[in-house]
């Protein structure tokens, strides 16, 4: 790798001198662009860099082609062994995931029965706690519509009926208790060996049903077809603003 390096630092189009590449970035840097020409000088400097520089691709391209061979040659190689190997390893590795899914597939139908068994008690007690608390708040109200009752006493039943109902609201929103049920019953399913393991990851997606049913903020543009359209001339779409934009290309004419 020495030896190349300095076979290509020692070619004749390579072997420009330090002082002429500063002089050509120093010229590059301070050039202003504001008349013909100081454009047209912008222009010949922009097209000798790119000039160089596609010259010195060429070379050191040539001299590596050697190396490329090498580095297929190798990559063949590795290629013959571990071909084999990977075709097995993905053939196992098929086995193992429609074995494991299936297991998870099993477990997660016997945690729904579970989790909707109790789901159910859990609706059933809490509907009994929701029964218990109306036929106190009901005779709390009737008790404070007594002649004979305390403000002490009125003060104490006013707060007794706002914690009941408090504890009501609770219990008619079960979204959190359910959605602790669900979570303790989750589990992965993993199959450990010697020297590797697997687990079953779970990951959410979707197919598209009805596209017209699809809510706008989850629909996008297709730019491919918008860009082909504009290509084939069409300047006019519906919702979209089509603009032109200018780019100067520069490039060396000998």
């Amino acid at each position: 790798m020495t030896d190349l390096l300095k076979t290509f630092r020692e070619h004749p189009d390579v072997n420009l001198s330090r002082q002429t590449v500063a002089l050509i970035v120093e010229n590059a840097a301070v050039l202003q662009v504001t008349d013909d020409v100081s454009c047209q000088q912008a222009v010949d400097v922009v097209a000798k860099i790119t000039t160089i520089v596609s010259s010195l691709d060429i070379i050191r391209k040539a001299m590596t082609k050697p190396l490329d061979a090498q580095k297929k040659a190798l990559i063949d190689a590795q290629n013959s062994i571990c071909d084999p190997l990977n075709v097995q390893k993905g053939h196992l590795a098929k086995k193992v995931e429609i074995f494991l899914v299936s297991k998870a597939l099993a477990q997660a139908a016997e945690n729904k029965q579970t989790v909707d068994r109790e789901r159910a008690d859990l609706r059933t007690k809490n509907a009994g706690e929701i029964e218990r608390l109306k036929l106190e708040n009901a005779a709390a109200r009737n008790e404070l519509s007594s002649n004979d009752i305390t403000l002490e006493r009125m003060n104490a039943i006013i707060m007794a009926i706002h914690d009941r109902l408090k504890r009501l609201e609770e219990l008619g929103d079960d979204t959190t208790q359910i959605t602790e049920i669900d979570r303790t019953k989750s589990g992965k399913i993993r199959s450990s060996g010697a020297i590797g393991s697997a687990t079953v990851q779970s990951a959410w997606g979707y197919t598209i049903d009805d596209l017209s049913a699809v809510p706008r903020q989850y629909l996008c543009v297709d730019r491919d077809a918008v860009s082909r359209a504009i290509a084939s001339g069409v300047r006019a779409i519906p919702g979209l603003s089509i603009t032109e934009t200018m780019s100067a290309q520069i490039r060396s004419v000998r």
